[in-house]
């Protein structure tokens, strides 16, 4: 991504005000493109109707976790959530997040190890009574977990079990499982999960089109606020299009490396060299499988805007 040289020279040249493609997932810097403006709303309802449980899947890079931020920073104030960036590792460590981030417990009391004696029933217990007290004012709560697809097994299933708290006609507990593709693969075959009751939705992250990636890049500079706008070429958005084949990791990476490129030219435009340069640099550091290097280019497929030759 650069040194901490490169960010300096950026920063000083370009006057930003915060790195316009940090891989950060600052939900100032979301997109509102039609995939991510679709599962957020898909998991807004489901949290507003309290759904048992949805699924989010995404490929890396998609954008899964700055979804799951924006969704907490927009939630209103009488919905608590616990979001996990990664699973935890036991059902009484989830429990017990859980009833520090709704506020139950204070984040003190869980440090110095007052809940380890209490047993994971008994704190299940307040975690349901705090659900219910919530019902009764009409608020509600939201367990999200990031990086769901390395859940175990058990675990899984004692979060699955978590559905049982519920009113007559609602969870007590939405429950948001947000992961790759691989974690459909957890609840079994096809027909079994589409099966599971307790799954009230699902929903895929699709990779950006072209047009929003032009869009994207327009977006996370105006975030950053640059004293002196860089402007992207028309050829080099193609070109950033059609090296990152619409995954937002990838075209962060790869304009921040283009802008570093512009910087030390002193180029107030970001033209395709640059966006070439910055790709060859990303994808020459690993070797293939017959000890070569190879090219981005290679990858380029006829039609996505970007000659190949």
């Amino acid at each position: 991504m650069g040194s901490s040289l490169d960010l300096q020279e950026r920063a000083e040249f370009y006057g930003f005000t915060d790195p316009p493609f940090s891989l950060a997932p600052d939900p100032r810097f979301f997109f509102d493109a039609a995939t991510h403006r679709a599962v957020l709303d898909t998991l807004t309802q489901s949290i507003t109707h309290r759904r048992p449980i949805t699924i989010v899947t995404g490929a890396h890079g998609s954008g899964k976790t700055m979804v799951c931020r924006t969704l907490v920073e927009r939630l209103d104030g009488r919905t608590f959530s616990c979001y996990l960036p990664t699973p935890v590792t036991s059902f009484a460590e989830l429990v017990q997040t859980m009833l520090v981030d709704f506020g139950v417990v204070s984040r003190e009391v869980a440090t110095a190890g007052r809940l380890a004696n209490q047993s994971p029933h008994r704190l299940l217990g307040v975690l349901h009574d705090f659900l219910l007290s919530l019902v009764s004012v009409g608020a509600g709560a939201v367990l999200i977990v990031d990086e769901a697809h390395h859940l175990a097994g058990e675990l899984l299933e004692e979060i699955r079990l978590l559905t049982n708290l519920e009113t007559e006609d609602a969870a007590l507990l939405p429950i948001v499982l947000v992961g790759r593709p691989e974690l459909l693969d957890l609840f079994g075959d096809e027909e079994t999960l589409a099966a599971d009751p307790r799954i009230a939705c699902r929903a895929e992250l699709q990779p950006l089109g072209q047009g929003d990636v032009e869009g994207y890049i327009a977006h996370r500079l105006d975030v950053a606020q640059p004293r002196s706008r860089p402007a992207f070429h028309r050829r080099a958005i193609d070109a950033a299009y059609a090296f990152a084949g619409g995954s937002p990791r990838l075209v962060n990476q790869l304009c921040d490396r283009a802008l570093a490129i512009g910087a030390a030219q002193r180029s107030a435009v970001i033209n395709v060299e640059f966006v070439e340069q910055a790709a060859d640099s990303l994808t020459s550091r690993e070797p293939s499988s017959d000890g070569t290097r190879w090219s981005w280019r290679r990858l380029v497929a006829p039609g996505v805007g970007y000659p190949t030759t």
